[in-house]
């Protein structure tokens, strides 16, 4: 099930989707002991970041990591890590914990295993996932044709984490699997823009989840799926 949330301005989004996230996430801290809040990288979501971290939740029960990670150290200024620390940790935020999706392994192929014990000992599922969605159709790490897709893409699955390569990215990737961000209870995809508007309109009329894998979580019946977009 696919519920829409369109806007005219960016910052209205931004604000409905922080108070939305921490509505969940205090629910989450009151009836479970804590929250689980799995998040987006790159830029689209940092507005939202922004004004979810002024807000006056149970931080301190609250776990934060990213659905993926380019195989940098933590304070490059390409690691999602980095941004969440310096858009969404802060203030009252910093008192969240967040799991790392990198190691001192030199690939992450070498860290698949290491990063799955830390995936394990979060509960699941999770309260939140916040997906982003490239011009590609690709989510996460999760991209077109890229090697190590497949596996990724496995619903049936038991791993929580794959090692990804591919020529849209500067580095060797690392992303939760298909499976593993299913795994919630509250799915979210953000995206911003016409262009990107066009690319899940062609997603939505179509099943090939290797060509725009975007369609893992179109065209899923586990958990309804929230979709905020403006241009």
């Amino acid at each position: 099930m696919l519920n829409y949330h369109c806007f005219f301005r960016r910052d209205d989004l931004a604000r409905q989707l922080a108070a939305a996230i921490g509505k969940t996430l205090e629910a989450a801290c009151i009836d479970g002991g804590g929250g689980v809040f799995i998040t987006a990288g790159g830029s689209t979501p940092i507005e939202t970041y922004r004004k979810l971290n002024r807000l006056d939740l149970p931080w301190e029960k609250i776990t934060v990591m990213p659905t993926d990670e380019r195989w940098v150290p933590p304070d490059h200024p390409d690691s999602n890590e980095a941004m969440l620390r310096r858009e969404l940790l802060h203030a009252g935020a910093a008192r969240a914990r967040l799991i790392s999706l990198v190691s001192g392994d030199s690939s992450p192929e070498l860290a698949e295993a290491e990063i799955e014990k830390r995936l394990y000992k979060l509960s699941r599922p999770s309260d939140i996932v916040l997906a982003g969605m490239g011009e590609d159709g690709h989510i996460a790490s999760l991209f077109p044709q890229a090697a190590g897709l497949t596996n990724a893409l496995d619903p049936c699955s038991e791993k929580l984490c794959r090692a990804i390569n591919t020529t849209a990215s500067a580095y060797p990737r690392i992303t939760l699997t298909a499976g593993a961000l299913l795994q919630t209870r509250r799915l979210i995809l953000l995206f911003f823009g016409h262009r990107k508007r066009w690319v899940f309109e062609r997603a939505l009329a179509g099943y090939d989840v290797m060509d725009k894998p975007v369609r893992i979580l179109l065209n899923q019946e586990q958990v309804p799926l929230d979709v905020y977009w403006a241009p």
